[in-house]
């Protein structure tokens, strides 16, 4: 028998956009309700919210994803190694105290909307 210790869920940037905010932030709470439920067996739940990555999903999310992605504060698409990485760390023991929390790994695409639209 398997034992996970650690879930990860991703929320694409499009459902960011696409997507009504309350829909985003329910889903959001709902998997951090579970974080809640399930924490003291010891599993631990963190969503992530990727920016656009060169993948072939990134390819598919087309030119206005790569435009936001380039319009960011670090101006440019993710390497999948980066996502990897982060992933990694996010089960790791190393990040053991980690849960309930959505992480928005996009290059500062959203922080650099943002900021344009508050302007």
């Amino acid at each position: 028998m398997v034992i996970f210790k650690s879930i990860i869920v991703i929320i694409t940037i499009y459902e960011i956009f696409i997507l009504k905010q309350t829909f985003l932030q329910a889903q959001i709470r709902c998997w951090q309700h579970a974080a809640v439920k399930y924490g003291s067996s010891g599993l631990r739940i963190v969503s992530i919210s990727p920016g656009t990555f060169a993948t072939p999903m990134g390819i598919l999310e087309g030119e206005a994803a790569s435009s936001l992605a380039l319009q960011g504060a670090l101006g440019r698409v993710g390497d999948p190694v980066e996502i990897a990485r982060m992933m990694a760390f996010m089960v790791s023991d190393a990040c053991s105290y980690l849960t309930g929390v959505d992480i928005l790994y996009d290059g500062g695409s959203i922080a650099a909307l943002r900021t344009k639209t508050a302007n």
